[in-house]
């Protein structure tokens, strides 16, 4: 179990052994599901673009075509980003949180956690910390679980895959109904900086299982609504939520916490002004991944964080499970 209060900061990297995207990966994807002709009526995100908007924006091929030239040249790391910089060109927005939207939901409840179909097991560090929060909670009722564990997680992650983990983990840990564990996972800390792609709720389960159900043996597609639905809960990084309750609540879950571990996180600028991390995390224990990070660009991003100090830097070669094993900042 972990006793000290621990916050985990989760970028893009920490999701990518699970099947999810990194930035630059995410902005390839969606440049290459925009249509490259007009009229084109084989391209699925033209469709569900027409579907839910029309011709709100005008020229529904004007729109799409621009945008995925620009993005296809852009020096911007991320989508949201990217955004940001286009946050007053009209319909910018809706195209940029929809393709998000058409990226990431077929692929974020997609990973079984199971020992016998990981994508990658080398790189699990979530089974690695759930085994560790499980340590003195044997034979224990799921609510010593719980209160044993001084644990929240801050994720700039749209997707939901850490609550998915979380309940496939919980239903056969402890042996209780998909229900209760759908109830139990709402209690842990799990801040989405900028939104995610829906509530984790029963009716994010039935979608899953409904997929996995399917007799073709290929994922139901997701109707355009329900992209739709998925794109409105996404704020991008322009909009304005400095006061926004997401915010208030990251920058606390770090203010309180005596251990900050930041995992496959980019340390974008922005970011850090955003949940004010050269403040939040003085005098703390703090360590961060820093896989494939060359020592010139990890020498910036500690300057960039001052006064903040890495208490615990991980060998350029650590990914996020080998950060947890060579360390011990969290006990």
């Amino acid at each position: 179990m972990i006793k000290t209060k621990t916050v985990f900061v989760l970028g893009a990297g920490a999701h990518h052994p699970y099947g999810l995207p990194i930035g630059s990966s995410l902005i390839r994807k969606i440049v290459e599901m925009l249509p490259t002709k007009p009229n084109d009526n084989n391209n699925s995100f033209r469709d569900n673009f027409f579907e839910i908007y029309g011709s709100t924006f005008g020229s529904i091929d004007n729109i799409l075509m621009n945008f995925r030239h620009k993005l296809s040249l852009t020096g911007h790391r991320s989508i949201d980003s990217f955004l940001a910089a286009y946050a007053s060109q009209e319909g910018f927005p809706e195209v940029g949180k929809l393709a998000v939207a058409i990226a990431l939901l077929p692929l974020e409840f997609s990973h079984k956690f199971s020992l016998l179909d990981r994508k990658d097991p080398d790189q699990d560090w979530m089974s690695f910390l759930f085994s560790h929060m499980l340590e003195g909670c044997v034979n224990k009722p799921i609510e010593h679980f719980l209160e044993s564990n001084n644990v929240s997680f801050v994720t700039f992650n749209y997707d939901r895959t850490l609550e998915y983990f979380l309940h496939v983990r919980l239903v056969n840990s402890f042996g209780i109904t998909a229900k209760l564990a759908l109830e139990k996972v709402k209690q842990f800390p799990i801040v989405h900086v900028y939104g995610s792609l829906g509530e984790f709720d029963t009716q994010a389960l039935s979608r899953k299982e409904a997929t996995i159900s399917h007799r073709s043996g290929t994922p139901l597609p997701f109707s355009p609504e329900e992209f739709h639905e998925a794109a409105k809960t996404i704020r991008l990084m322009y909009e304005d939520r400095i006061s926004d309750k997401p915010i208030a609540d990251a920058k606390e879950a770090i203010f309180s916490a005596q251990v900050v571990i930041f995992l496959g996180f980019g340390f974008d600028p922005d970011n850090i002004a955003r949940l004010d991390l050269n403040n939040t995390c003085v005098g703390k224990l703090v360590g961060a991944t820093r896989y494939k990070v060359a020592q010139g660009d990890w020498i910036r991003t500690t300057t960039a964080m001052k006064p903040t100090v890495f208490n615990v830097n991980s060998f350029d070669e650590w990914d996020s499970l080998a950060f947890l094993h060579g360390t011990n900042m969290f006990s």
